[in-house]
């Protein structure tokens, strides 16, 4: 396993929580499905953290 599979999902949210704001490029990704996408674990923590997905 590599080191960051193996942060607490704690952390990870902290992290994410740095991600959100208003989007930079109208053509990019969104952020919540950028991270959303990056592995099963990732994906499960992004999708049981609320916070990322209040912005519309």
């Amino acid at each position: 396993l590599s080191p960051i599979s193996q942060l607490p999902s704690e952390l990870l949210e902290a992290i994410f929580r740095f991600g959100l704001g208003p989007p930079e490029h109208s053509s990019s990704l969104p952020f919540e499905l950028a991270v959303s996408g990056v592995c099963r674990a990732w994906r499960a923590v992004a999708l049981g953290f609320p916070e990322l997905w209040t912005h519309i």
